[in-house]
């Protein structure tokens, strides 16, 4: 790709992906800022701002005619674009100038994200097969929607069958056989998720083992829909902002009764099988799994319980699932001659 008379090689690019985000102008392209995660010693790793480096110049006027293009005429709240070897998923953060973020063109395997046997065996359990809700959680930028999509191309690879896609705006190509399983995507940044949640359910195959893939719940609205839906027998993944587990509970619940789901706590507690929980240390995920069991169903469900008692039934959980662990090690050891 050529800037003007400037050709941007290979290595020009390696180096632009060192920087994760980028704040794009389209008025004034020298007002862009970039944001590079650094480390002190063994802290974590924080995305430090800096003007962009003059080798990067001719990057940057590429990101922004590519951003102008997408952008149009529009006023779009969302979007995504690739920008040579890069990919781009932005939000606008006045008229004119964006929070741009790279991520990965290709959708991973959930392997290669590292998250642990506890998640990976979570989110593939073919028990899941039969409907409910996995809500995947965590810090900005964290890989939420690295991880749910790498959970729609494992479950559709290994389990067949057929999956649907509404996001705002679609993030990365998904749509295609994976295995015998079959993906579609929807793009439902201009016509909002209301519509198309309700056009959703006459777009399913009949008689076929369902999955739907529900863009990050962003506000009152979104999570109404998705507590009315997850009870129709698909599986539904979605992914939440959130400090911690509890709190992505809290928040799904607080979000879709505000949006005017009377019954958000019920289908919620009926419906709601896993919730995995990430964030990034030194940039490698910290991960929290929960498999939602019935004593945990019953406080989100009742509307009369404290949902602050989820945290320590959820701590309960935990410390059964690593006593049964260290059980089955210790019999294991004894049994070894």
């Amino acid at each position: 790709m050529m800037n003007g008379d400037i050709p941007i090689d290979e290595m020009l690019w390696v180096e632009a992906s060192s920087f994760r985000d980028w704040h794009v102008d389209l008025d004034d392209v020298g007002k862009t800022v970039v944001f590079r995660p650094q480390r002190d010693g063994e802290a974590t790793a924080q995305s430090v701002p800096s003007k962009v480096p003059p080798s990067m110049l001719p990057v940057c006027h590429a990101i922004a005619q590519a951003l102008g293009e997408a952008v149009g005429d529009s006023a779009v709240k969302s979007l995504s674009f690739p920008v040579g070897p890069l990919f781009f998923r932005g939000e606008r953060i006045r008229p004119g100038r964006y929070a741009l973020r790279l991520s990965p063109k290709v959708v991973q395997n959930l392997g290669e994200l590292k998250l642990g046997a506890e998640a990976s065996q979570l989110l593939l359990d073919e028990s899941f097969r039969k409907g409910g809700l996995i809500l995947i959680a965590g810090d900005t930028g964290s890989g939420k929607t690295t991880t749910a999509y790498a959970t729609v191309k494992e479950r559709l690879a290994r389990y067949g069958g057929y999956c649907l896609t509404v996001e705002s705006p679609v993030e990365k190509e998904l749509e295609g056989f994976h295995g015998e399983g079959y993906c579609e995507q929807v793009d439902a940044t201009n016509t909002g998720f209301k519509s198309e949640v309700a056009s959703a359910m006459r777009k399913f195959p009949a008689e076929t083992r369902s999955m739907f893939f529900f863009g990050e719940v962003l506000d009152e609205e979104a999570a109404a829909e998705l507590a009315r839906l997850i009870g129709r027998g698909h599986l539904v993944i979605t992914t939440i902002h959130s400090a911690t587990m509890e709190q992505a509970i809290e928040m799904l619940i607080a979000f879709a009764e505000r949006g005017g789901e009377t019954y958000a706590r019920s289908l919620i507690g009926q419906n709601l099988r896993a919730v995995v929980h990430q964030k990034l240390e030194n940039q490698r995920a910290m991960v929290r799994c929960l498999r939602v069991t019935p004593e945990v169903a019953n406080i989100i469900s009742d509307s009369s319980a404290d949902l602050k008692t989820l945290a320590t039934a959820i701590d309960q959980q935990r410390r059964q699932a690593s006593n049964q662990l260290l059980g089955r090690a210790a019999f294991q050891s004894q049994m070894r001659p």
